[in-house]
């Protein structure tokens, strides 16, 4: 009985306490299958529990069947390039492996504690300290399944070492937990060029990051998220293909982390009314070479961010948003550049889009004239309105004091005046006083910048003013 009793302690002790073997991939018998055990160190294929190592003379590794590993990884002593699914000299192959292998790591004593640098989450680890690159054509399926932290996409190593993913590449992000790729080395690269599934957030760190132009996650219904040190591009189409970026989903900064660079070099490449959401104090810089006409709401997660968007815009592009308010935007300010030759920004399907004082949080380089303000066309286009007007807008002189003004503001003038009126930046009167006296209770209204209109007999004049 006491024999009986120790076996089972064993056995159960052993059904909680994973252990992780490495196995490597030889090409033993010379067929570079996944599926031919003679390929395999120990002769026999991984398991669920196997960390796989491509051997360094090996290039290629044909993906025939499918099978559930812990780690792809390669050592980093490795000079050699690393094929998954079609051979090194398929630059642009016609068909890939038609096995799953599916990278399960799934490790019941991870706290979940690391973000990045936790062995236990790699998924893939490229790690050579010479440049080589992992490359991938078949199918992949990412599945934390313990929901233990995040599941790691990680190059380290080589700066120049990079992690990709071909244009038949299918990664399905699944599980229980979202998956972090992420390069040690600022400089290094992973590429996301097929398709990506699934429902689990990527997360997009640290390192240089290009979605190429056969990308496509259309049938991805997780987010985007970028994090501290992401630098992305959105790449030059370069085949008759249309990229889909996001289609329908969110793409955000998150993580309290700043200076996140976007870079779209290709046209349209959000898709579906896609949210751009800026988190907590975080800047985006989004660069736009190519015009884009599928963005969602510019969202900055209402109250509690303040966020910034830096826009520079390309000669000739355009980018349009969807209709947002100002608990969208909380504290968050918008800063465009090179708002020249062309450059167009529609915020909202028309006037209506933007509140002003939305409005008020958008700088441009250049900026308004001195007898200009910005302002939202009926189309929802930013443009340059002339304070001005047709005729008769300066015939007085007169002062506004204090400007900005928080309670009441005082007109100095000779005129006697007849009208007051005080009008948003969007062209909507919010204020009306006839036979006035020269102030104006302005408690009411939203901080913001105004045009105040004032009438007497010999016409009409303007100025700019600022509610705080």
């Amino acid at each position: 009985m006491k024999k009986n009793y120790f076996s089972a302690c064993v056995v159960l002790f052993i059904s909680v306490a994973t252990t992780f073997a490495q196995v490597n991939f030889n090409n033993g018998g010379g067929t570079h299958q996944w599926s031919n055990t003679s390929n395999w160190s120990g002769g026999a294929l991984p398991s669920a529990t196997d960390i796989v190592e491509v051997n360094g003379a090996v290039a290629y590794i044909d993906t025939n069947t499918s099978q559930t590993i812990h780690l792809l990884q390669n050592s980093t002593d490795r000079t050699t390039n690393h094929y998954f699914g079609s051979p090194p000299n398929a630059s642009d192959p016609n068909t890939s492996s038609t096995g799953t292998i599916t990278i399960n790591i799934n490790d019941p004593n991870d706290p979940g504690s690391g973000v990045i640098n936790n062995p236990t989450n790699y998924a893939i680890h490229q790690q050579s300290t010479s440049k080589t690159n992992f490359v991938f054509d078949g199918n992949i399926t990412i599945n934390n399944s313990a929901g233990k932290g995040r599941s790691i996409l990680r190059v380290s190593g080589n700066s120049d070492n990079q992690l990709i993913f071909r244009r038949l590449s299918v990664l399905n992000l699944v599980g229980g937990s979202n998956t972090i790729a992420y390069a040690a080395n600022s400089t290094a690269k992973i590429k996301f060029n097929g398709t990506i599934t699934g429902n689990k957030n990527l997360l997009i760190g640290q390192g240089t990051t290009s979605f190429g132009s056969t990308a496509d996650n259309s049938a991805h219904s997780g987010n985007i998220q970028f994090l501290a040190g992401a630098n992305v591009t959105v790449t030059e189409e370069t085949v008759d293909y249309q990229p889909v970026f996001i289609n329908g989903s969110t793409l955000s900064i998150g993580d309290s982390n700043t200076n996140v660079s976007l870079t779209l070099n290709a046209l349209n490449t959000v898709q579906g009314g896609a949210t751009l959401k800026i988190l907590n104090n975080n800047t985006l810089n989004l660069y736009v070479n190519k015009s884009q006409n599928g963005f969602g709401v510019l969202d900055f997660n209402k109250s509690s961010s303040n966020g910034t968007l830096n826009l520079d815009m390309a000669s000739g592009t355009a980018i349009q948003f969807a209709d947002s308010s100002l608990e969208d935007w909380g504290s968050g300010t918008v800063n465009i550049t090179s708002f020249v030759s062309g450059s167009k920004v529609k915020f909202g399907a028309n006037g209506n889009g933007i509140s002003a004082a939305q409005l008020a949080k958008i700088t441009t380089t250049p900026g308004p004239g001195p007898n200009e303000v910005l302002s939202i066309d009926s189309n929802g286009w930013l443009k340059f309105e002339s304070t001005l007007g047709v005729e008769n807008h300066n015939a007085f002189e007169f002062t506004v004091y204090p400007n900005p003004a928080k309670d009441v503001l005082k007109i100095n003038t000779q005129q006697q005046l007849q009208k007051v009126e005080i009008a948003d930046l969007l062209g909507r009167t919010v204020l009306t006083q006839q036979n006035v006296s020269k102030s104006v209770d302005v408690s009411l209204l939203s901080k913001g910048v105004y045009i105040i209109k004032l009438t007497s007999e010999k016409g009409i004049s303007t100025k700019k003013i600022i509610k705080e």
